[in-house]
């Protein structure tokens, strides 16, 4: 059955709430040092709920949407028993003090759904891949970059589409290159430039011998996951580790570890309350030039 094409007014603006709230407590938090041994921390929380409320409104005027789905990140999160390093350098980062109040007034508020063994980033993903007609998503993470759909970047001010082609090179693009901010950190050696030269013409690294010369090129091929393992099996072959035989089981393994840590969840990747991890299918479509609008 076709979706009923909504007016703008009647879309659900989806909301990546982490970071609204985290900065709605941050700049209602003040901390006066007045020694070493006496420091004074003041809150307050009803400027913090001020803040987060005109946050909202704004978000709905910009959009000009009437109705939202804030989602905020739990506990629990599938991706520490794939990658136990997974955000590891945020672990011991203080948290401003107003957060746990405010995650109750945006519950009670505007009903806001706090997630299980996921991220905000993966619901509001498999709400809007579960319908990019009469949705908009709202945030400023460049890993919800990989759904299709309407976005608004409220940092930038900037309402954009992007197609599945154009998700689906982010997401590879993340693959090869890690992301430092999270934990992990993609392929050895591979930086957004050099990301962008694999992607554009599927580049695949590869040793040959020649004569009596080993050559070592980047030559296109056909498949964008054949050209990702042979960067991955790269740094093998450059320090010869381990069994030479095994390098693209070894490959294979880091890529895909990389590959499902990075991966926003769709709506066909969330079933009973469990993740489905990610594994490479091949493509239907070319990405090559599935360049993303400057952002």
């Amino acid at each position: 059955m076709a979706r009923r094409l909504l007016k703008k007014n009647d879309k659900t603006l989806i909301i990546d709430a982490d970071s609204l709230l985290y900065e709605a407590a941050s700049v209602n938090e003040s901390t006066f040092d007045f020694s070493e041994d006496n420091q004074v921390v003041v809150l307050d929380e009803e400027g913090a709920r001020k803040s987060l409320d005109e946050a909202i409104e704004k978000l709905k005027d910009n959009t000009k949407c009437s109705k939202t789905q804030l989602y905020l990140t739990g506990k629990t999160n599938f991706r520490y028993d794939i990658l136990p390093t997974y955000k590891h350098n945020r672990k011991d980062l203080p948290k401003p003090q107003l957060l746990p109040m405010l995650k109750e007034y945006a519950v009670t508020k505007y009903g806001a759904k706090i997630t299980t063994k996921i991220e905000a980033d993966d619901a509001c993903s498999i709400h809007l891949s579960n319908d990019p007609i009469n949705n908009i998503l709202a945030h400023i993470d460049k890993d919800l970059n990989q759904v299709e759909g309407e976005h608004y970047n409220w940092r930038k001010d900037l309402r954009y589409e992007l197609s599945y082609a154009q998700g689906q090179r982010v997401f590879f693009t993340q693959v090869l290159t890690g992301d430092s901010t999270d934990g992990y950190g993609g392929c050895k050696g591979i930086g957004k430039k050099k990301a962008e030269e694999i992607l554009n013409e599927y580049l695949k690294w590869s040793i040959s011998l020649e004569g009596n010369k080993i050559v070592k090129k980047a030559l296109p091929c056909k498949d964008i996951w054949e050209a990702i393992l042979s960067w991955y099996m790269k740094p093998y072959y450059d320090k010869c580790e381990g069994d030479i035989d095994n390098y693209f089981m070894y490959a294979n393994d880091d890529a895909i570890v990389q590959a499902r840590v990075a991966r926003m969840l769709r709506v066909d990747e969330f079933k009973g309350g469990k993740p489905i991890l990610w594994s490479y299918e091949p493509l239907n479509i070319d990405l090559r030039n599935a360049h993303l609008p400057i952002l």
